[in-house]
This record gives structure tokens, sequence and C-alpha cells, in this order.
């Protein structure tokens, strides 16, 4: 039964990502050309600045996640209380993070920041919206935790495909509007934003009836998820840092140009990164229910299979686009911003290590263990921006600075694999043997075909793009041989053959 709700809900997650991904490349060229290069920058580095302010908000949501998912798994568990007190926080926390934006954030965004004089007015607007997006966002996070927790994946996506359908909408307004381009956008961003939101509260409150707020709050329970939060913080600080603050400080040494060279290579990778994500989206609260419950076996063979999988499919679309990510982002965008190429790369590079962490993270959160973890993993991850901070500092290239996210982020993939083995007899030789040795093993085998096959096309368009289709099926191959196991080919040839029969049916 498990089996088969993963399955559908993995399938809807998928039809969600396809539909957005279509529709975010055919959008983000467009946005761009539209905005120009610099308001481009400048609305990117305007949302950094807003997320900088909104640090706690994401350890709140990976405490209303987990909070809510382990006791919709537990027997006798009391998932209302649990949702009620989430609401009060992220309420709280909207009025401070808008209070802390209006004064601190506003005084940043015009002595700090690097903008062009006549366009500080359009980035104070964008501003302003961007503020109030994100507090729809953070009010509305308890919402969307339930909804996932309980796994209705299926009105997930679709309001998912809405959400991507309306931001396409904004595109025709945003070329056909007589008004200020970058104010224009940040305003129907925020519109897209509250409708969105608006769904989500709907939805929840006719489906489940946790989803009821109490006004009545239980100390004990606030205590405990609060403090759960202060220490996942450090992690969620970390990880904004790391994006975000990268951003500032490549703001202040480079400009606005090599933000919208860094916000491509960032939305490139947003896009492809659903190859693996929407996998996890599925898998992960089945991961903290079967911890929930005692039943770690099944515990640690989803954690184990969820790595490898979600790994492997990203590696088969990451893969051919690093070849040829020159071509493709001219082909997307027209005219390709200088360092957009290598910034995508790299970060590609960066979410194939990133990826293997994912579910060992659900799992540490699910254990609710998590001071230590995100002292020492948290502490290690807080370096990205003392070494990019050093890196431009000494004249390095820009890109220098996802170098060290990478180096940073191996670290704390072991990091993450000793102390899981330590708290919960996490198998590390198993981790090893199915999830790290066929991802490196297949790596080097791709890597040769690369530069054993390569050699014979040339960087025509037409050659390029046989090249990628020959890439293609060369890992897809690669991955049904060795990075699956046995029985797995035999079920997924199971699953396809039966699709064909219905289709021919």
């Amino acid at each position: 039964m498990n089996n088969r709700r993963l399955a559908k809900n993995t399938l809807f997650l998928y039809i969600r990502m396809f539909v957005s991904m279509g529709i975010s490349f055919f959008t983000a060229g467009i946005v761009l050309k539209t905005l120009g290069v610099v308001d481009y920058g400048i609305n990117n580095v305007v949302g950094g600045l807003v997320s900088m302010f909104t640090l706690i908000s994401s350890s709140l949501s990976a405490a209303s996640s987990r909070f809510i998912t382990f006791e919709l798994g537990k027997k006798g568990g009391e998932p209302q209380k649990v949702f009620s007190t989430s609401v009060h926080i992220h309420i709280l926390l909207a009025v401070i993070v808008a209070i802390l934006l209006e004064t601190v954030g506003s005084w940043f965004l015009s002595n700090k920041l690097v903008i062009p004089a006549e366009r500080m007015t359009a980035a104070f607007w964008v501003f302003q919206f961007s503020i109030m997006t994100t507090v729809v966002n953070l009010i509305n996070i308890p919402y969307v935790a339930d909804m996932v927790a309980n796994e209705h994946m299926s009105a997930f996506a679709y309001i998912g495909i809405l959400d991507s359908l309306l931001r396409l909408a904004i595109l025709f307004i945003l070329v056909l509007g007589d008004f200020d381009k970058l104010i224009l956008y940040g305003m129907l961003q925020f519109m897209v934003v509250l409708s969105i939101q608006a769904i989500y509260y709907i939805y929840c409150k006719r489906h489940f009836k946790e989803a009821r707020v109490s006004w009545h709050t239980n100390p004990g329970l606030l205590r405990k998820m609060v403090t759960f939060s202060g220490w996942n913080f450090i992690g969620s600080s970390s990880a904004l840092l790391r994006d975000q603050g990268v951003n500032m400080i490549l703001n202040m040494f480079c400009g606005p140009a090599i933000n919208a060279a860094r916000g491509i290579g960032m939305s490139v990778n947003g896009i492809i990164n659903g190859f693996g994500t929407n996998l996890l989206a599925a898998i992960n609260p089945q991961i903290t229910k079967n911890y929930a419950n005692g039943n770690l076996y099944d515990t640690f063979i989803l954690v184990t299979k969820a790595s490898r999988y979600a790994f492997l499919l990203l590696f088969l679309i990451v893969i051919p686009i690093l070849s040829r990510t020159g071509l493709l982002l001219k082909i997307w965008l027209g005219e390709v911003p200088d360092h957009a190429v290598l910034f995508t790369q790299l970060t590609l590079c960066f979410s194939l290590i990133e990826i293997l962490s994912n579910p060992l993270i659900t799992l540490m959160l699910a254990t609710g263990n998590i001071k230590w973890y995100q002292i020492i993993v948290g502490g290690v991850q807080l370096l990205n921006l003392p070494l990019s901070y050093y890196c431009l500092s000494v004249g390095l290239a820009p890109e220098s600075t996802v170098c060290s996210a990478i180096a940073v982020s191996f670290v704390c993939l072991y990091l993450r694999l000793i102390m899981l083995h330590r708290m919960t007899g996490l198998n590390l030789w198993i981790f090893h043997k199915e999830v790290l040795a066929k991802a490196l093993f297949i790596t080097c085998l791709s890597l040769s075909f690369y530069f054993l096959v390569n050699p014979y096309f040339g960087q025509s368009t037409l050659a390029s793009f046989a090249y990628l289709a020959l890439s293609f099926v060369a890992n897809g191959l690669l991955i049904l041989t060795f990075g699956m196991k046995k029985n797995e080919r035999a079920a997924l040839c199971l699953v396809v053959l039966n699709k064909i029969r219905r289709v021919k049916s």
C-alpha cells in the first residue's frame, strides 16, 4: 500500500514539475529580456535581501512539517494541537519580520546595495512587494506543511500547476503593460502568491480536521517547537547565508550584472533540481512516519533508496546539460550574460552532491534530537560566507564562491553520516555501498564516455543535440545497469510493460 501511494504521489509531483519546468524555461528568458540585465539583477538581489531577514522561517517551516508529520504517524498523536501552535508562531514571526524589513532592511537597501540611482525607486517598490509576499508565505507555512504531511500530492501538484500558469500570465501582462516593468513584475508576483496561498488555506480547512486553529496555546508544545526551531535555525541560517549572503557579497564586490549571471544559474538549478527533489517530497513524509512508529529497518531502507534514486534522477539530466551548457543557455536566453555558463555548471554540480544529504536531513529532523547536529554541521556550513568573502577579496573569480560551497557540502555529507550512525544506528557501510560507491562509479563511467565520444561531435546546434540525445541514452543505460539492483530493474520493466498494455487496450 505504501509503495502504491509513493508511486502515485511521485507521479503527481513529476507532472507538476514538468509543467512548471516547461513554463519556467519559457518565461525566464523573456523576463530577462524584458527587464534587462541590470533590473533582473536588482530583482534577484532585493529578493535575496528579503530572504536574509526570514532566516528563522525555514527552521520553523521544518519544525511545522516534522511535528505535524510525526503526530500523524504516531499512534494517538494530536496533530490539531501542533497545527494550531504552528499557526500562532508563524503569525508572530510574520509581524516581527515585517518590522525588521521596514527598518533595518530599508536602511541596508538604501545604503549598502550597489543599485543605480535612477533605479532606486523601482528597487524600493520591489522591496515592498517582496515584504508583503514574505508575510503571506510565512503565515501560510503550516497549511502547506499539513497538506504535504497528509500526502495529498495530487492537490499539491494541481495547485503548483496553477501557480505556474498564473506566472505565465504575468509574462504576457509584463510584456504588454505600459508601466515600469520591474515594479509591475514585483506587484504581479505578490498577487500570484496571495491567490495561491488562499487556495492552500481553503483546501486544508475543508479536507483536514486538524487544520482548525484553536487560539488556546499549549505552553509545553510551544516550548518544544520553539526549542527545536531554535537549534534548526543554525542549519537554516547557514544554508540561507550560503545562497543569499553570498549574493550580497557578490553584489558588493562585483555589482548587479554578476547577480544576474548567478541568478540564471540558480534558476536553471531550481528547475532541474526538481528531478530529484520531487521524488524526495513523496518519500520524506514516509521516513518521518516510519521513524515515529519505531520502524527503523524500513526507515533506513527508505533513506538509502531515496538518496540513491534522487541522485540518479538528477544525474540523468544534469550530465548532458553540463556538456553543452553554453549552447542551451544561448537557445534559452538569446544573449547569455558573462559568467552565467560557469555559474550554472558549478551550481548543478553542487546540487548533485547536496541532494545525497536530503534524506539524511529528514531522518535527523525526525529524531528531534538536533542540538549537536546543528551546532556541528550548521557551524561548518556557516564557513561558506567567510570563505566566499576571502575568495573575492584576494581577487579570485566570482565562481570561486560556488567552488567553496561544493567543498563544504562534501564535508557536511560525511558529518551527517557519522552523526546519524551514532544516533540512530544507520549502517555506514550499506550507505557507502548502495549510494556513494554507485554514484562515484557511474560518474566515472559517464566522464569516460564524454572524453571518448565528445571529440567526434562538433559544436554546431545539430551536432550538439545529437550528442545530448546520445548522452541521455548512454547515462540511462549506465543507471539501469550499475545504479539499480536486479529486482529494481525487474520492477521498473514490469511497470513500463503494464503501462504499455493499458495504452494498447
